[in-house]
């Protein structure tokens, strides 16, 4: 039977002498639940569930995940907003598992601060791919980052992935950019602010915001800088460092967006 709560209660000093990895998982099907969790378990995770949006905050705040697998779908709850509030109190990597599969719905996650999305039904080995990539090592995902410190002559994005990602649907495309337009000034600015008052919080906050927007059209040099913004944030990197990182992301973000005009031409016809 599916409990909601924790497998083995809260973190104690004595099993945290053996660091075990903690995903929450917001699902209200027992079923799902007990397909994820026994794939969990035999990576060596502990798992906490979730069937309902409150107890799921909670659960961010007094278990300190290290992943949260988030189903849209729940009774009483909009997944969607759940999202929105999970991002604003923590940093952790969301991955969306959920049998809403629309490109459309994608798009909203991932604009509502998910890091990834899963349509269901699941395959143990895309989200075991997944969770590995968002678990990787801080210090990793800092080495990567600063390849992005070299200017790249590489296109802002590559447009035929994006339409082949979309099904051809360029009026999509159009809407996802009307998003980016009306969403990056304001998080630019955020960022600006947080860096002035050394708020690395409030920075990560905003580079990982902005890291979702620019990454729905895919992983090119703007979805890379602000990845190695919210690296310095993470880390809390020297002001130097960080406000480089800053400059590139702006600069990354104005060639994006004027790449993107002509999908904007497609909302105005």
């Amino acid at each position: 039977m599916m409990q909601d709560g924790s497998d083995g209660g809260g973190r104690s000093p004595v099993a945290d002498q053996v660091v075990r990895t903690r995903a929450l998982v917001v699902e209200d099907d027992p079923n799902i639940v007990d397909l994820i969790r026994s794939n969990l378990a035999v990576r060596g995770f502990d798992t906490v569930v979730s069937a309902d949006g409150s107890r799921a905050l909670q659960l961010l705040d007094t278990e300190e995940p290290d992943i949260v697998l988030l189903d849209l779908m729940l009774p009483e709850a909009d997944g969607f907003e759940l999202c929105r509030l999970m991002r604003e109190r923590s940093g952790v990597a969301i991955i969306v598992v959920s049998a809403r599969g629309g490109e459309r719905d994608k798009v909203t996650a991932l604009n509502m601060g998910a890091d990834d999305y899963l349509a269901k039904p699941i395959v143990p080995a895309m989200l075991a791919e997944v969770i590995d990539r968002y678990l990787a090592s801080g210090e990793a995902k800092d080495d990567h980052a600063e390849s992005v410190s070299v200017p790249s002559p590489e296109q802002p994005f590559d447009a035929d992935a994006l339409l082949a990602r979309v099904e051809g649907d360029r009026t999509l495309v159009g809407e996802m950019v009307s998003l980016l337009d009306g969403e990056a000034p304001a998080l630019i600015a955020q960022a600006r602010t947080a860096l002035e008052g050394k708020d690395f919080q409030a920075l990560h906050r905003a580079a990982h915001s902005l890291k979702g927007a620019v990454g729905n059209f895919g992983n090119g040099p703007a979805f890379r800088a602000a990845e190695k913004l919210e690296a310095c944030a993470r880390s809390g990197a020297g002001a130097d460092d960080a406000e480089a990182a800053c400059h590139r992301l702006e600069s990354e973000l104005k060639r994006l967006l004027a790449s993107l005009e002509p999908f904007r031409e497609e909302i105005t016809k």
